[in-house]
């Protein structure tokens, strides 16, 4: 008996999923990742992104008190400096707490 993959369950909201599909940091996945960051982003036609390079997720606790945060995807892009991209399936009604947080984390990695 052949048995189907159950694909239909491999959605890109699941993190896991998401991650292995844009953060994996290869060819292919970099390919995929600039094409979305390139649509995200409204780039024109010819000025499109060049490249990107998957960089450590995990935010560096240099105090006891410091929160620890996962970013869901980090990444390099030549030219643009650091970006972070976060997958959210559920409305926690604190987006712009998290999106303040993180990118002052980002910030702060880059000195």
């Amino acid at each position: 008996m052949v048995y189907k993959l159950p694909i239909f369950w491999l959605k890109p909201k699941n993190d896991f999923v998401f991650k292995f599909i844009f953060g994996r940091g290869t060819k292919q996945s970099n390919k995929l990742l600039l094409a979305l960051l390139n649509d995200v982003f409204n780039v024109p036609k010819g000025l499109s992104l060049g490249t990107v390079e998957i960089t450590n997720p995990l935010t560096i606790q240099t105090n006891l008190t410091d929160q620890y945060a996962i970013l869901d995807i980090r990444a390099k892009v030549a030219g643009f400096g650091h970006v972070n991209l976060e997958m959210q399936r559920v409305n926690q009604r604190n987006i712009d707490k998290r999106s303040l947080y993180y990118g002052a984390k980002l910030f702060e990695d880059a000195f």
